[in-house]
């Protein structure tokens, strides 16, 4: 059932569905790539949803957290306002560890100059080998960062990574 929004003027809200409407068209907020998150007028749509049902904004310090740690499912009865910690124990709960010490991502780096590629067994033998960031070396394998290549701190030579 739609409602009017107390938080945003000429809008609808339907927190069962976790949408907001104007003028009967649909708008489930704008997705971030990098993140998950979806947003709706510069703001976190589960932090807005949320706030509509409660009828105030969440309390300084608190986060709004999605049970099933599912960041576009924004319906009410998924959200939970709770501390940063309270937040990040259930995330780690629900967070599937696909890579570690155990179950290394190999990679292959690739010299830009020279086009010399060197396989490795895990990202952190790359960034070591290679004195490079291991966190942008994992940020490039997994496409979250718009930086294509790392430059080596000690050759200055431009490196891309890729996952075997």
């Amino acid at each position: 059932m739609l409602t009017p929004s107390r938080y945003f003027r000429g809008w609808e809200v339907d927190c069962d569905g976790g949408f907001y409407s104007r003028n009967g068209e649909s708008h489930f907020g704008c997705k971030n790539k990098h993140t998950g998150y979806c947003y709706f007028k510069q703001k976190l749509l589960h932090r807005c949803i949320w706030a509509e049902r409660h009828g105030r904004w969440p309390l300084a310090g608190m986060h709004i957290g999605h049970l099933d740690d599912t960041r576009h499912n924004n319906v009410v009865s998924n959200l939970k306002e709770m501390t940063p910690s309270e937040n990040n124990k259930a995330a780690a709960r629900n967070r599937v560890v696909t890579m570690s010490r155990d179950n290394p991502c190999p990679v292959i780096a690739t010299n830009m100059e020279t086009g010399e590629q060197r396989p490795f067994a895990s990202q952190g033998k790359a960034a070591r080998a290679l004195h490079v960031n291991q966190g942008l070396v994992s940020a490039i394998c997994n496409h979250v960062t718009y930086c294509k290549t790392a430059k080596s701190k000690d050759t200055g030579h431009r490196w891309s990574f890729a996952k075997q």
